[in-house]
This record gives C-alpha cells, sequence and structure tokens, in this order.
C-alpha cells in the first residue's frame, strides 16, 4: 500500500511510457498533480485526494477509463472533459465534492457506457442528452422516459486484458 503525496509521483514517471496506471484504494493524500500526459486508463479511486481535477489530463485524449470516485475533489466538472476525451468508455466522478451544473458537453461521449456523478453537490438535466450516448442508451419505456443500460465490457490493449467492467443503469 502506498502512502504520501503525489506529487512524487510525477518525477519518478517522468520518463516512463506509462499506459494504465491504478493507485486506488491507497493512502494517498494532498492534490492531484497537474502532470498528466498520456494514459488509457487511469484510477485514482479512494485515496483521500483532494482539490480540483487537473487540466494536465485534457493531454490524456487517449483516456478510455478515468475513475476519480471516493475523494475530497472539488470545482465543477469540467467542460473540457466531454471536449477533448472523446473516446471514455467509462467516467466515475462519484462521492467527491463537486457542484454547479453537469457540463453539457458530456453527451459528446459516444462511447461512454458508465457515467457515474452520484453523491456530489451537482445539478442540471443529464437525461435530456443520454439518449445521444448511443452505447449507453437504449429506450425501455418512451412514455415513462427510462434509459437501460445493463451489461459488461472488457478493456482490452492489443489483445492483453486490462479491465473489466459489469455493471447496470436505470434512470427513471
Amino acid at each position: 500500500m502506498f502512502s504520501g503525496s503525489l506529487s512524487f509521483f510525477c518525477m519518478m514517471i517522468m520518463n516512463i511510457d506509462l499506459d494504465y496506471l491504478d493507485l486506488s484504494n491507497n493512502l494517498l493524500s494532498g492534490r492531484i498533480p497537474d502532470c498528466w500526459n498520456k494514459y488509457i486508463l487511469l484510477r485514482l479511486r479512494n485515496t483521500s485526494l483532494y482539490g480540483k481535477i487537473p487540466h494536465s489530463l485534457e493531454n490524456c485524449t487517449q483516456l478510455g477509463f478515468l475513475d476519480l470516485g471516493d475523494n475530497k475533489l472539488t470545482g465543477i466538472i469540467q467542460p473540457w472533459i466531454g471536449e477533448r476525451l472523446d473516446g471514455l468508455i467509462v467516467l466515475r466522478l462519484r462521492s467527491n465534492e463537486f457542484h454547479g451544473n453537469i457540463p453539457s458537453t458530456l453527451y459528446r461521449l459516444l462511447f461512454l457506457q458508465v457515467l457515474d456523478l452520484s453523491l456530489n453537490n451537482t445539478s442540471g438535466v443529464i437525461l435530456s442528452c443520454l439518449n445521444k450516448l448511443i452505447v449507453m442508451a437504449s429506450v425501455a419505456s418512451s412514455e415513462a422516459m427510462t434509459y437501460l443500460w445493463e451489461g459488461s465490457f472488457d478493456i482490452t490493449d492489443n489483445d492483453n486484458f486490462i479491465f473489466s467492467f459489469n455493471d447496470h443503469l436505470l434512470v427513471v
């Protein structure tokens, strides 16, 4: 188990070509440093990190899986997530301290299969853009505007297994 600040990590990986990083469930502290440049999978779930989502994550244009849930992150959910990270399959920001409106740019995430923004202080209508998320939304009842997604998927890279995810979604 790792403990301490993540800032040391930027120095450590500066010359290493990493695509996948999972530091979930560690005793990390402090802010998420602004040093990210190329990842496909980034999981920093349940690590007690705080502060805002660093802008350098904008550079991770191949990011398919972003899990920053169960931390103490603050600020707004950045609109550039929907603009720059258009290959996201999983976006998990649950159980933080985000506030403000849910950005409408999230509808641009056409490959998104899991969107978890629960347990934050955000507001806004997300249902109106769910039908634009073709992979995630299938209409179960058009009268009640109910969307249902259920399934599993594996994330692979060059036939190497990286991550498997099983989940379901029901929005009423």
